[in-house]
């Protein structure tokens, strides 16, 4: 209890002055008291079960073949999949801030976008994510402002959806660095000749360099960061990304960096 707050309890016209110092203890004791319970789950597990369960009988039901992306023999859903889960959950998406920076990747100068959208379920319960997107993913050096955009815009609305119902999901916009068959044809298999030599292309020294700065100003510690590169780009060494993926760390680390200013 803070000492505005201690002055306001006992200017009360309700207040009862103690009559014995004990008393006083007693009361204080009453004050400060807080509860120190574990948490414990709202649900038993069979009804945590059984509401998984729904989720992925509707996710079956609702999901068609133009939801669908597979990139690399895996499928990842589209957005379309994931406006329509938050339809029949009927959630409330919001967009919470949006911010523009620029910043050099092999000497050119790209734009990237920042987004933090928020999921809302009717009882209350939401979860914010962020996504991000610059003009230098894909190979594409001077992609257009709005698709950068969009695209940030988008994988922010898919994330913050999938933590809430979807259990964190990974959705196809939130994959970088789509090939032109996967993109096109939505092959199933990925081979040698659907990869561009500029997409074989490493991280330059550049790019690794701007990593290393990066992640001294955010505060990432080194398990952390391999982890991240593990999980993400399926590396255990920044060493070993290729300039798409480091492009791609770069704009998370700086999408980071704003967020902590």
């Amino acid at each position: 209890m803070i000492e505005s707050e201690v002055v306001e309890f006992f200017e009360d016209k309700n207040f009862v002055e103690p009559d014995s110092p004990g008393d006083a203890v007693k009361l204080m004791t009453e004050i400060v008291a807080v509860d120190t319970a574990i948490i414990l789950p709202s649900v038993t597990p069979e009804k945590a079960i059984e509401a998984w369960r729904q989720y992925q009988a509707l996710k079956d039901s609702v999901k068609t073949k133009e939801d669908i992306q597979v990139i690399q023999g895996k499928e990842f859903l589209k957005k379309s999949y994931w406006r329509k889960i938050a339809r029949f959950f009927n959630l409330s998406v919001a967009i919470v801030s949006e911010k523009e920076t620029q910043i050099k990747i092999d000497g050119h100068d790209v734009v990237a976008y920042h987004f933090i959208a928020k999921a809302t379920a009717p009882n209350g319960a939401s979860a914010e994510a962020s996504g991000t997107c610059d003009t230098g993913e894909k190979g594409g050096i001077g992609k257009s402002l709005h698709n950068t955009r969009a695209i940030a815009e988008t994988r922010a609305w898919n994330r913050c959806v999938s933590n809430l119902i979807g259990g964190g999901e990974v959705s196809a916009e939130e994959m970088p660095y789509l090939t032109h068959e996967e993109k096109t044809e939505n092959t199933t298999n990925t081979t040698e000749k659907n990869i561009t030599p500029v997409e074989k292309k490493m991280a330059s020294e550049k790019q690794l360099g701007m990593i290393f700065s990066l992640v001294d100003r955010v505060g990432m510690t080194a398990p952390q960061v391999k982890e991240y590169m593990q999980g993400k780009y399926k590396v255990d060494h920044s060493s070993k990304l290729t300039s798409f993926n480091a492009s791609d760390l770069i704009t998370f680390l700086v999408a980071m960096q704003g967020e902590r200013k």
